[in-house]
């Protein structure tokens, strides 16, 4: 039985035993794939060589798909993922918003390993909703007190919906970026939002103040409009009257 671009070798083990392998060149990234055929339960030469035949023909669809524009897959590691982000969105990002999402970025790829997921290629709509369970249940965190300076200490609380809800948001546009790049194929834009959809969290209801405080707050913000500088530059050089000019923008209507 002919199947080009696959070949069945064998192998001869030091118990004396003669193993099967099945050799062929992914069309994806140009390497050579061994693959035991023994493991997979082929232990006769007609099953090994329907199973060669059936590859075979899978190698040719998938090379012809490539030429006719279907983007390769590729295997990129979370970490590389979130480096080459990073890197490339450093000229547009300030130094604080990239350190956001370096935070979002460490979450993710010790997600990703504790998960047993190498490739970002991997993710799914099952993985996603995995990573955003264990986003929503992070615990909160506080300085721990007598330790070193960055030292975080978790506690029993839950987190403000609010940070679960801009940690989702980060999670999204690093992921849509990598879905623009081909690099999540199993997942498009409406994949993502509904993965990594907000939580709901309580409102506050308003509080109306009654009338004696409303007068403190009016007298509060008189007393903050009349706060001026002892003497600016400009007035010590003769432009208007010392002590004229207002420390703070006003918050008390004039009218």
């Amino acid at each position: 039985m002919k199947h080009p671009g696959v070949k069945i070798k064998t192998r001869g083990l030091k118990s004396g035993k003669v193993t099967h392998i099945a050799r062929w060149t992914d069309p994806d990234t140009g390497k050579e794939v061994d693959r035991s055929l023994d493991r997979l339960g082929l232990t006769s030469n007609t099953a090994r060589e329907r199973w060669a035949a059936r590859k075979s023909k899978k190698i040719a669809a998938r090379r012809a798909d490539i030429e006719a524009g279907a983007p390769k897959r590729t295997q990129t590691t979370f970490k590389k993922a979130v480096d080459d982000y990073l890197e490339g969105r450093g000229l547009e990002l300030s130094e604080a918003t990239l350190r956001t999402y370096s935070k979002i970025g460490s979450l993710i790829v010790a997600w990703a390993a504790d998960q047993k997921i190498r490739f970002v290629e991997q993710l799914d709509g099952l993985a996603l909703d995995g990573l955003r369970r264990s986003i929503v249940a992070q615990p909160r965190q506080t300085q721990a007190t007598g330790a070193a300076r960055g030292a975080r200490r978790k506690q029993e609380r839950k987190r403000d919906a609010r940070t679960i809800n801009r940690q989702l948001q980060e999670l999204r546009t690093l992921l849509n970026h990598l879905r623009r790049l081909g690099q999540i194929p199993k997942l498009d834009s409406d994949a993502i939002k509904d993965g990594l959809r907000s939580v709901k969290g309580q409102r506050k209801l308003p509080v109306f103040l009654k009338s004696p405080e409303i007068r403190e707050l009016i007298n509060a913000a008189k007393r903050h409009d009349r706060e001026a500088f002892r003497l600016t530059r400009a007035e010590k050089r003769g432009k208007g009257r010392p002590g004229a000019t207002a420390r703070f923008q006003q918050s008390h209507p004039s009218c």
